[in-house]
């Protein structure tokens, strides 16, 4: 793999330039995997881009670096403690180092020459590309999908001065790097396996989880902005007349949630998104969906807290959040995003689980895969079919003659047969599923009635002890049958059986997949659970595991460790140790590997 940092001050063209980079690496045949690291402002500050690209799928970020844009000179002062013994670093001429891997271009002299200071950083493309040998007019295309008209021609020629800035000679080095990482068309991969990334795409899981939605029939989006969650706004709210929905920008986190729960109610397949912070406002809303039995996907794009934290940054803090939120109990599901391809189809199953079991469901991703893009397979749409929102009269009123279910003038009075029958429907039907025949509110052959305070069948207010207890527990029956037929087991990884047993979830699965070869190649055997559902939480792999395992490690991005907590709340079974990072920076591969080794040679595995 090889791994290249840009870096600059917001308002630099540091996400454009990142963006072209991405573009014409895989335009040439690469795997690319990025990484944002924002500061939360909008001008100034330092803002970088890691590229990691190899000619095998890239699934993680690293820290180490093979190479330096600087865009400006906090970039070199900041991570030159990165760069690798044979790295380079492109830089202006105008900044201080004495570094000899540095390569030194006019940047901003040439940027001036041609009229635009803000091309500086194509004169760093044009460079990179001459690192790489690889074809410069391939860039135009690039550009002309990414700018605006008039701004391509000058970009051109900023690039061509960094090209011919650089000689071939000076990247030699990067070059054999790049050469290991196999040929152009794919053949002769020397990191194993042939791969043609020509139909694969880009994409972040804020646009997977968009698209994920839309799949499975999405018809109302609501939100009120927060990062790392608006970008699924942003996407959706730019396709919404050609994919026939409504998006909707609220005044606050708790209209977003109201207004979701009421769409979903009314028959809209409906989403809502947010951070941590807006969730915490959702809360009541929500806990209404589960008391009216009401289909509601949440999004919790997380980033640290509490309340504001750092807005621009990655964290797993809201796992506890997600699952114990709200007064009182009542079924909901915590699914994880594992990665930018799993979000779609993740996504996709939110909305499947929530209409089929009437009941919240809550997405869990981060800034890290919310930011960050992956070169991914084509998604397959063909895997995905749409909702369905609710049952059909012959369904929903096939009991109604039933006497037993017959109420009479007990509630109704004096009613001809025909509105004796409508109001027979009982929306909250006691089932052996806890799962009630749904009908919409104004269908003409039943009354659709719904109550946040505790209801009987028809849902009208009622104290009764009994009423309660069968209420509650019908509705908690429900995940009976979740657990029976839709939950998935964590994903088991290296080698099952070891005496390290590694536990994560969500998108630490791909920087733990990478440590796991890493530890391989060491010698080292480990196996690791990835949960991708976590509530309710699946036990059998967990259990099987730890028979045999003298470290139980677990691996997350909080402070506390909340995934391993949670196995102990519900198995019994205690973490040995633990890797935990919690300065809104992902855990690396190399981070979590070393991690270990320390751990084997402490305990002596």
């Amino acid at each position: 793999m090889f791994n290249i940092l840009l870096g600059g001050a917001a308002g630099q063209g540091v996400e454009t330039t990142g963006a072209v980079i991405e573009k014409i690496l895989k335009s040439n045949g690469y795997n690319v995997f990025v990484t944002r690291d924002l500061m939360s402002r909008v001008r100034g500050g330092h803002n970088f881009s890691t590229l990691r690209f190899g000619r095998s799928p890239v699934i993680a970020h690293d820290h180490a670096v093979d190479g330096i844009l600087a865009v400006n000179q906090e970039t070199i002062d900041l991570h030159i403690k990165d760069l690798r013994e044979d790295g380079f670093i492109i830089a202006d001429d105008g900044f201080k180092t004495d570094d000899p891997r540095a390569i030194m271009l006019p940047m901003t002299k040439t940027a001036k020459q041609l009229g635009n200071p803000r091309v500086a950083s194509s004169v760093a493309v044009g460079a990179l590309i001459r690192l790489f040998d690889l074809p410069v007019e391939a860039l135009r295309e690039i550009l002309e999908e990414t700018l605006k008209p008039e701004y391509v021609e000058i970009n051109m020629e900023a690039a061509k001065a960094g090209y011919n800035s650089v000689t071939y000679e000076r990247g030699e080095s990067s070059r054999r790097k790049a050469n290991h990482l196999g040929s152009n068309n794919g053949g002769n991969n020397q990191e194993g396996g042939n791969y043609d990334y020509s139909d694969w795409i880009t994409l972040n899981s804020s646009e997977a989880i968009a698209l994920g939605a839309l799949a499975a029939g999405l018809q109302f989006y609501t939100a009120y902005p927060m990062s790392p969650s608006t970008k699924i706004m942003e996407y959706l709210a730019g396709m919404q007349y050609e994919a026939n929905i409504v998006v909707e920008q609220a005044e606050d986190e708790i209209a977003a949630m109201n207004a979701a729960v009421g769409a979903s109610y009314a028959g809209a397949v409906s989403m809502v998104g947010t951070s941590g912070g807006g969730y915490q406002l959702m809360v009541e809303a929500m806990a209404s969906a589960g008391m009216m039995e009401i289909p509601a996907v949440t999004v919790i794009a997380m980033r640290p807290g509490p309340v504001t934290g750092l807005p621009t940054r990655t964290e797993q803090g809201d796992l506890n959040l997600a699952i114990f939120a709200g007064n009182g109990e009542y079924p909901k599901m915590v699914l994880a995003v594992k990665d930018q391809s799993d979000a779609f189809y993740q996504t996709a199953r939110a909305h499947h689980i929530a209409q089929k079991y009437q009941m919240p469901v809550v997405l869990l991703t981060d800034q890290y895969l919310s930011d960050g893009t992956a070169t991914v397979k084509p998604l397959d749409l063909s895997a995905i079919e749409k909702v369905r929102v609710s049952a059909s009269d012959e369904e929903a009123l096939a009991y109604r003659d039933d006497p037993v279910n017959r109420r009479g003038d007990e509630i109704f009075g004096e009613m001809k047969e025909s509105e004796l029958a409508a109001a027979e429907y009982k929306r909250y039907r006691l089932t052996e599923d806890g799962i009630s025949p749904r009908l919409l509110p104004g269908n003409p052959k039943a009354f659709v009635n719904a109550d946040t305070d505790s209801h009987d069948e028809y849902g009208f207010i009622n104290e009764a002890s009994h009423v309660r207890i069968a209420q509650m527990d019908k509705r908690m029956r429900k995940l009976d049958r979740l657990t029976a037929e839709d939950l998935i087991d964590a994903e088991q990884i290296g080698t099952a059986g070891s005496d390290i047993v590694l536990v994560a979830w969500g998108s630490m699965y791909g920087p733990l997949k990478e440590a796991i070869d890493e530890l391989a190649e060491q010698g080292v055997k480990v196996s690791a659970l990835v949960y991708g559902d976590l509530w309710p939480l699946p036990a059998e792999r967990i259990e099987a595991e730890a028979k045999n395992a003298v470290h139980i490690i677990n691996v997350e991005q909080n402070f506390s460790g909340q995934l391993g907590s949670l196995i102990q709340r519900q198995t019994g079974i205690a973490m040995t140790d633990s890797v935990l990072k919690y300065d809104g920076r992902p855990l690396s591969p190399a981070e979590i590997s070393g991690a270990v080794l320390k751990t084997v040679e402490k305990g002596g595995v």
